[in-house]
């Protein structure tokens, strides 16, 4: 018996940051971690949880100065 592999495409939620690959070959409706249907596209309130990771961990000095 032979084996398939398919690969999958990786989907990133820009909302909570959370990465996964969809269980069906289809494009998923909604975030599978915080289920946004709305993953594709950054929170227009400023509270990203990207914005916020990036605050924290870059070390770039034009970054140190609060952008």
């Amino acid at each position: 018996m032979e084996t398939m592999k398919v690969k999958l495409p990786t989907f990133e939620c820009l909302r909570c940051s959370h990465k996964w690959h969809p269980e069906k070959e289809e494009k998923p409706k909604v975030c599978a971690y915080c289920k946004s249907p709305y993953y594709e596209s950054v929170s227009m309130r400023g509270n990203s949880p990207q914005k916020d990771r990036h605050d924290r961990e870059c070390k770039a000095p034009q970054c140190q100065n609060g952008h």
